[in-house]
């Protein structure tokens, strides 16, 4: 489990894009991000003002909860794989783990650099410059743990 060595490919990707390597990747992401945020201000008012919206929420799925799912799974697919001494889920387990290092590397940089919203810092008229944490922070390291446990078990029965 080498996290640094995991996260060179991540940050030397512009670098490889700017010189020619991976650049539809790179073109594709650049034009959806420009398309996102030229359709903000046309799509944010009806999310915003919409009192169905103010009031929304997830339930179970809450912040602390969807933490918690998220980073003890690998410890429970780990910890199954003592008990019935299963390598492989005992590999599924570490590997996951480091999926979830290797995004929460990526998360937290990315948000301490250009910082965000969280949707009740937002006044009801304008956008204010604060810096905060969001929920879709653990959007990232849900989809790479979702890579990771697929490919290891269809891997583990073969």
């Amino acid at each position: 489990m080498n996290v640094l060595h995991d996260q060179k490919p991540v940050w030397t990707f512009p670098l490889r894009a700017v010189q020619g390597q991976h650049w539809r990747p790179a073109v594709s992401v650049v034009l959806g991000t420009a398309a996102l945020v030229a359709l903000d201000p046309h799509t944010e008012p009806h999310f915003h003002d919409n009192p169905g919206f103010s009031t929304y929420k997830t339930g179970p799925l809450r912040g602390r909860n969807t933490t918690l799912a998220i980073t003890l799974t690998p410890v429970i697919f780990y910890v199954a794989g003592l008990v019935k001494h299963s390598s492989d889920a005992q590999n599924t387990g570490i590997l996951a783990a480091a999926a979830i290092a290797d995004t929460q590397v990526v998360s937290f940089v990315t948000k301490h650099a250009i910082g965000r919203l969280i949707p009740s810092e937002i006044p009801p008229h304008g956008i204010s410059v604060t810096r905060g944490s969001n929920t879709k922070a653990r959007l990232p390291t849900a989809v790479a743990f979702r890579r990771v446990i697929p490919r290891l078990r269809s891997r583990s029965r073969v």
